[in-house]
Formats: C-alpha cells, structure tokens, sequence
C-alpha cells in the first residue's frame, strides 16, 4: 500500500483522480503468506498539505465471473515426494529447515538442540531418522513445498496423502494414540483431526499392540486437500520419525482459473477519518495482493490452493464501501494484468485506450455463449471502448461457491435470465472509472461505460 502526498494548491477533485495515471503503471509484489484485508482509512498522515484531504492508492488482483470455461480440464496426475533423512547430516535441526532431497519444510517449537535432532546410529552407513524428545506441548510439522531458486522464495505445494513410520526406540512406544494429535491444515485451518481411535486406525501395523503404543507405518488421507501435516503431543515421550511422504496431486482447474486472473488499482482521496472497504462478489474482504497466479516452480494458481477450481479469495470485485466522505471525496479504480516477472508477481495498468473488452471476451466474460460442434465455446457481448475493470456480475453469472460441483469450474453457471444486455450491463459494469454511488448512476467525477450486446471482434 502506498500513500501519495498531497499538492498544496487547492485542487478539483478531477485534477485529484486525474494523478492516479502515473501510479501503478507497473509494481512488483513479493509472495508473503500473511495478506491484509481491503479497508482503508485516511489518517492526518496522508494529509500533506493541511486541506483535510488525504489520498491512499492500491492494487490486489481478482477473478472475472465467466460464463464457460476458458481453458480445458486437465488431467490429475500425483507425485510423491518423501524424505528418509539418509544423508542430511546428523544433529539438531534448526525450526524451518527445508530438506534437501524432498523440498519437506519442517517447523517445531523445540529450539535448536538435541531434542529435535537427525540421529544416525552408524556414521559410515546412511541409514538415518528423526529422534524427537517430545513433552507436553511439543509441536512440529511437516509441508511440502517448491523453492524459487532466483530469490529463495518458497511456496506451498498442496497434498492429498501424507505417510510417515514411527520406529520403537526400546521402550515399546512412539505416537501413543491418545496422548499425540495429528493435524492436517489448509494454510492456517485444520481441515482433519486424528488422535485416539482415528490413530490407531491410520497405523498400517499388523501388530495389535504396536497399533496400541503408536508404532508402525502410518497413512492418512483425510479426504480434504492441505498443505502441512501437524503433531502434537500430550505427554513426555521419545518418537523415533522416519520415511515422511506426500502424495502431490496436479491441479485440474488451473488453466481454467488463470485464464480469469486479473488486476485492478485505485486511489481514494476523502476526508481524514473516512474509510474505503472493497468487497468480492460473495460479500468477503478483499485481499491486498496481486499474487494469485501462478510462480516459477508451481504450477497451480496460489488463488486455488485446494485445487477445487473456486478461488479462494477474490473472486470478482463485488463491492466498493465509502464512510465517512462528503461532496469532496472520490474513488477511482483502473484494471491491468497480472505476471510473474524475475521472482515477483508484477501488475501492470492496461496501456491501451481501448482496454481488455477482447480479453475480457477470451476469459469467457460476456452476455451470451455459443458452442460450435466440438463443443468449444465463443462469448459475445462486448463493445469496443475503454473499460479496463469488470465491476460486479450479473446473478446468473455468479456461481455458488458452495462446493465445486456447485460452482462447476469447467461448464456454464446456468441458462441466462431472461433480461436485456443494458439490464446486465448495469449489474456488470466495465468501466475504466467507476465510483457510482448506485448501479448505473454517474457523479460528475466518473465515467462509467455501459455496454451494447456486440460479438467478439
């Protein structure tokens, strides 16, 4: 977020929305995994010039609403990925230390010493595992992940299964099901839970007592897709951890979701105190950021962890909330692409008067499909002109993002309602302004762009 400085002289508020051309022609955004929500507010720093007015700018990327798939299904392929800890070296493993051989991130609350260690019995054989001298509220996880060698970045890879083996160190006992909890999260949400019962049930050992005392080969396939495996345990106790594994599925919608990435910036100028919320089209905040694609080294859209096909964050721009403001305030909104430039993802205004209503109409945006004979479809309804933003969606065009059978990532969001294309225009304006303060009305300081049913050019 960047806060530009106010001039001096007194100004209208057209010369105020007219410096927003200069910003956000281009900006690079690292991936950080903590996003700030979209509500802004004009605080006595951003007032330079003493007028009471201050401006904030911005950029986050979204999703269009489509009408057919943009790009095919492709097809689910797994790879496994696994980690027996032979030859990474003996002694302490510091907290985030990435494994060489399997790109396994793992974290723990141990500190850096002996109670978290690689232990290797022979120093001349390979043969290696993790010794962990766990307590009461020990906790250490595992993650898959993929490193970007250009700027040590590194990003989540999303599993399906996760697989590890609890060794007997002597005393008959390893992950005890009652006193030890495994976690499956998704990002920062636990998606499965086992301890008790449920753990014994993932150990594979054909030895009932082993089974009892936590010791065997275990799997687990929770049935929800997650991107870190989490142990906890309850009691003081030596687990001997060997031979972790994920299973790393492809993601099938990932065409069909990149394809409808884009990006917008705006500037909001209003009085100290007033605020500025921005919402998607299912009433969630937005995220401040311009990473929802996908980066060098993974090859699904970080929009998409879970691989369902319904993004997860910034699905269409749904809503724009000003508080606060009085006749002086002005909010102005430009689109532009999104891409991952030298390590960072990079957002770039649309610099053609002409705007994206083409590029639009290739993500499957529009007011009408058609399909040929081999069933490809072609989306029709926009106008030449200058629209840079899709502001809002029309009801038929906004999925159910309930489920992805609900939302049906790779087909049509239902049979159009019968109303005219200015009806829809109104619901889903393209404008390369907008800061109407209702559908289809325009205060002196916007340009909102109607649109006329028209076919692909």
């Amino acid at each position: 977020m960047k806060f530009r400085r106010n001039r001096s002289d007194v100004r209208s508020l057209r010369s105020r929305a007219g410096r927003l051309a200069s910003v956000h022609d281009c900006q690079m955004e690292q991936l950080e995994e903590r996003k700030l929500l979209f509500s802004i507010t004009i605080t006595p720093d951003m007032d330079f010039d003493g007028d009471g007015l201050g401006t904030a700018t911005g950029s986050f990327g979204y999703t269009l609403p489509y009408l057919a798939r943009p790009a095919d299904i492709s097809d689910v392929t797994t790879e496994d990925v696994a980690e027996d800890f032979n030859g990474e070296g003996a002694g302490a493993v510091f907290n985030g230390r990435i494994f060489n051989d399997s790109d396994i991130r793992v974290t723990h609350n141990f500190g850096f010493g002996d109670n978290f260690r690689i232990y290797q019995p022979d120093p001349q054989a390979d043969e290696a595992w993790l010794w962990i001298n766990a307590v009461d509220g020990s906790v250490w996880s595992f993650a898959p992940v993929t490193r970007n060698d250009q700027n040590n970045q590194v990003f989540p890879r999303p599993a399906s299964v996760a697989t590890f083996q609890i060794l007997d160190d002597g005393n008959g006992r390893g992950l005890v099901p009652n006193d030890f909890v495994v976690e499956f999260l998704f990002q920062n949400t636990v998606v499965s839970t086992y301890t008790g019962n449920r753990l014994i049930g993932a150990n594979q050992s054909g030895n009932s007592a082993d089974r009892q005392n936590g010791i065997g080969n275990f799997v687990f396939n929770p049935g929800e897709i997650f991107t870190s495996m989490r142990i906890t345990s309850h009691r003081n106790e030596t687990v001997w951890l060997d031979n972790v594994s994920f299973t790393i599925p492809t993601a099938p919608y990932a065409d069909i979701v990149s394809a409808r990435i884009r990006g917008a910036d705006f500037s909001f100028t209003a009085p100290i105190g007033a605020t500025v919320q921005i919402l998607d089209n299912y009433g969630r905040d937005m995220l401040s950021t311009i990473a929802l694609g996908k980066p060098e080294g993974l090859e699904i859209p970080l929009v998409d962890l879970d691989l369902d096909g319904v993004p997860n964050f910034n699905d269409g721009i749904g809503q724009v909330r000003l508080s606060g403001v009085d006749s002086r305030a002005s909010f102005t909104m430009f689109g532009g692409t999104i891409d991952f430039v030298d390590g960072a993802f990079q957002y770039t205004r649309v610099d053609s008067f002409l705007g994206q209503y083409d590029e639009f109409e290739q993500s499957m945006f529009g007011y009408d499909v058609e399909y040929d004979d081999s069933g490809q479809p072609t989306v029709y309804g926009l106008p030449a002109g200058p629209g840079s933003v899709v502001f809002g969606a029309p009801t038929d065009m906004v999925r159910d993002n309930s489920s992805t059978n609900a939302y049906n990532p790779a087909g049509s969001p239902g049979a159009p309602a019968a109303r005219s294309p200015m009806a829809s225009a109104i619901r889903a304006r393209v404008s390369s302004c907008s800061t109407a303060t209702r559908w289809g009305r325009c205060t002196s300081t916007v340009s909102c762009t109607a649109l006329r049913s028209s076919p692909a050019r």
